[in-house]
């Protein structure tokens, strides 16, 4: 029983990983390739380092295409305000692609310009990148600097996005060393400057990482407090990925009542999880949930 325990948990948290970038992303790509076009300056830029973003999910290669059309367009146009912003996407496609040395030297570089830019939210974020670049090279002491680094910047500037993230990455390094109660109150932080922004993604984000907190932490009943939260804040009319964060909730929650005994409502639960997941087309999801059932 431990063992399908286990199991269950590993496929809960696998929930989540599927953004379901295959099914709406051409459509943006064509969108943003034929915008490019009648683009100029800085605009055009963004919109390359968009472009760079998307592929990044998908195709490596095409991030670093689009990166190094964007370092191309700026040289000939001169806009070297926008070359630290180009560097930091380049040491974002860098580190995906695991190549860390090189994508911690794009983002020093990025740093040294942004700070002679005065641009403080892209420094801000330069560091919460570098800090998760550091994370993965296993050295959370010089990654928890970084995010401070950026908590700095952030509360100076009053950028709370910016802060909110450095909060919630923070977290992700009390997890990796085995402090979840440091997690929890950089999660809390997060959850509470997220608020502040009024934005509805870094608010159930935060929330579905503290459920899930207290999930690894066996606490089924506050989880749940944290689930219902999300599943009440979130209408069937969502964004692609807001609506598969939805159906995660339910599966959650109908695991967790299961192990509490509970069944008031289960197959329903279950049941709008699943037309969540069919409609998006997340047929393994599906599937996991239904053995969860079984379990």
């Amino acid at each position: 029983m431990e063992k399908l325990k286990h199991l269950v948990l590993l496929w809960l948290a696998a929930f989540g990983c599927f953004w379901l970038y295959a099914d709406n992303q051409s459509d943006k790509i064509d969108s943003l390739t034929q915008l490019i076009g009648q683009q100029s300056g800085r605009e055009r830029i963004e919109t390359l380092i968009q472009l760079s973003e998307i592929y990044r999910k998908i195709s490596v290669d095409k991030s670093k295409e689009a990166d190094s059309n964007a370092v191309a367009y700026a040289n000939q146009e001169g806009l070297d305000s926008m070359k630290g912003i180009i560097l930091l996407s380049m040491g974002k496609t860098a580190s995906i692609s695991g190549d860390y040395e090189l994508a911690l030297d794009y983002m020093n570089q990025a740093a040294t310009l942004l700070k002679e830019a005065n641009n403080n939210t892209e420094l801000a974020r330069t560091y919460v990148n570098m800090g998760l670049v550091y994370k993965n090279l296993a050295d959370y002491s010089t990654s928890i600097k970084h995010f401070d680094l950026a908590s700095d910047i952030a509360t100076t500037h009053d950028l709370k996005d910016q802060e909110a993230a450095a909060a919630a990455n923070r977290a992700t390094v009390y997890f990796a060393l085995g402090d979840y109660q440091k997690a929890l109150i950089e999660l809390n932080l997060s959850l509470e400057l997220g608020r502040k922004t009024n934005k509805l993604y870094a608010e159930i984000e935060a929330l579905l990482e503290i459920g899930r907190t207290y999930v690894d932490l066996e606490d089924y009943r506050t989880a749940l407090i944290y689930f219902k939260q999300i599943d009440n804040s979130l209408s069937d009319r969502l964004d692609t990925r807001l609506l598969y964060i939805k159906g995660t909730v339910l599966a959650y929650t109908v695991y967790l009542n299961k192990e509490l005994g509970s069944s008031e409502n289960l197959l329903l639960l279950a049941e709008k999880a699943i037309n969540i997941f069919s409609a998006l087309g997340a047929d393994e999801d599906i599937k996991k949930l239904r053995e969860i059932l079984w379990v």
